[in-house]
């Protein structure tokens, strides 16, 4: 039999900095905020330079990859923990365009 601490924490794979922000904006997020460009320039002027560059660079590439599917890119991006998208889908193409100006 195997001793294990039944309060281990058990560490999952590194999230990339595209992950963590789309996690930002989780389930409970309009409880906490509504200004999604608000929240994502408070959460950007936390972010080093370097991660920065490699948020603006994953989320050009994550936008680029999508164009020409919205259906695509809503469900991608709420696979990476968002709760929130836009109920038009060319809004929510819109805000992460905005997301990449802000970097």
């Amino acid at each position: 039999m195997t001793n294990w601490d039944e309060n281990e924490v058990v560490e999952g794979p590194e999230l990339s900095e595209l992950e963590q922000f789309a996690l930002l904006f989780h389930q409970d997020f309009a409880l906490e905020s509504t200004d999604f460009h608000e929240a994502a320039r408070q959460r950007i002027s936390e972010l080093s330079l370097e991660q920065r560059t490699n948020l603006r660079a994953q989320m050009g590439a994550f936008v680029s990859d999508h164009e020409g599917d919205l259906a695509q890119l809503r469900q991608d991006w709420l696979e990476m923990g968002a709760g929130y998208w836009p109920r038009d889908p060319n809004d929510g193409l819109t805000l992460l365009r905005d997301f990449i100006e802000m970097l």
